[in-house]
């Protein structure tokens, strides 16, 4: 989802992005404006209503970010939507405490810019909602907008804010993974009434059926997260890693190593040189280079990629499952010295997972996942 996204700039030291389907609603919204008989003023002061808009959902993400990393929580960055914005904390706060004033704060922010126009419109206009003129229009509609923007995001749908409060709340009276399960729960159910609400509303309501979608998706997949953390939690990618797997000497030629690689289940070959790691190998470029005669000479240095992802043994599995990009499915483990010490098959841990999860369909059973280790081995 966020593959093509284009940065803005980075701003408290975190990266703001807009990804490119955010200009979507920009242009929808003039369009709306020009189809309808407005004139070129009309609709540079609707676009300019909708930058202010996404400026508050902006300071908004920066509300959450700035309370989670009070609790010590980094943000990788910040991607704004046509449907709001998301920020990726590398984690969330322990104490569900602090999980509750981190969804707060958002709405908190926008509470404040409410509050800060209403004084504003109360100063220059009165009580007065029929006072002519442009600016009192606009503040009337952002201070509109900002109330919509706190009660929209305080449903209870997860992962919305709302939904977040909902578990922080459940997290003090049950297990985290167990919250997670019925926040998620809850948003669904209130995700399906309103994309029912959009669908029989379309044409006022355009945009709730896919901001429905994104809520009952996200939750699905944060809750999948979550279950994974809670299954391999305490656990090293060490515990994890296959201890038996074959490496691709950078001087082998591509026809020597296709023979011995024929005999392996593995898809991804550690190249090394001297013992330590230098890239990666793929069982599809060997494939590529068996093709023609020239390929077959070549040496696996020659081919090899350079910059492929690397964990350490001592690693968190939990961090390496949840982060780690959908195409890296198998991933050369290093020690210190930079030795290849095993290879991590994320494939294989998320099918154990899901797994073991399928096996208890009770979220607040205990999670545990046993990985044969030979005997012997003291690692």
């Amino acid at each position: 989802m966020m593959s093509r996204r284009f940065k803005l700039g980075t701003f408290f030291g975190i990266a703001l992005f807009i990804h490119w389907s955010f200009f979507l609603m920009p242009a929808l919204v003039a369009y709306s404006e020009w189809s309808n008989g407005g004139r070129w003023i009309d609709v540079l002061l609707t676009l300019g209503f909708v930058v202010l808009l996404f400026a508050c959902v902006i300071l908004h993400e920066y509300g959450h970010v700035l309370a989670a990393r009070a609790f010590g929580v980094g943000t990788r960055d910040i991607t704004m939507l046509p449907i709001g914005g998301v920020a990726r904390l590398e984690r969330m706060p322990e104490e569900p405490w602090q999980e509750l004033i981190v969804a707060v704060a958002g709405p908190a922010v926008n509470v404040l810019i409410a509050a800060t126009l209403g004084i504003g419109i109360v100063a220059f206009y009165g009580f007065n909602l029929d006072a002519d003129g442009e600016s009192n229009m606009f503040a009337h509609r952002l201070f509109a907008v900002n109330i919509a923007l706190i009660v929209f995001n305080m449903i209870p749908a997860f992962p919305m804010d709302g939904g977040r409060v909902f578990r922080s709340v459940a997290s003090m009276f049950t297990n985290h993974r167990r919250a997670t399960w019925l926040a998620m729960r809850l948003g669904q159910v209130i995700a399906i009434a309103l994309f029912a609400l959009g669908i029989s509303n379309l044409s006022n309501l355009p945009f709730l059926p896919f901001i429905a979608a994104f809520i009952f998706w996200v939750g699905m997949m944060e809750y999948r997260q979550v279950d994974i953390a809670s299954q391999v939690k305490d656990l090293r990618v060490r515990d994890a890693m296959l201890r038996q797997f074959c490496v691709a000497p950078i001087d082998s030629s591509i026809a020597d190593f296709a023979e011995r690689a024929a005999d392996q289940l593995q898809r991804t070959f550690p190249v090394v040189e001297h013992g330590l790691y230098r890239g990666v190998l793929q069982l599809e470029q060997i494939a590529t280079a068996m093709q023609t005669a020239n390929g077959q000479q070549q040496t696996v240095g020659e081919i090899a990629r350079w910059d492929s992802i690397t964990v350490d043994e001592d690693a968190p599995l939990e961090e390496v499952l949840v982060g780690m990009p959908r195409d890296a499915t198998q991933i050369p483990v290093l020690d210190t010295t930079n030795k290849v010490v095993g290879l991590l098959d994320t494939d294989s841990c998320l099918r154990r997972v899901a797994l073991r999860s399928g096996r208890s369909h009770n979220p607040a059973a205990p999670a545990s996942i046993d990985y044969y280790s030979p005997p012997g081995d003291e690692r």
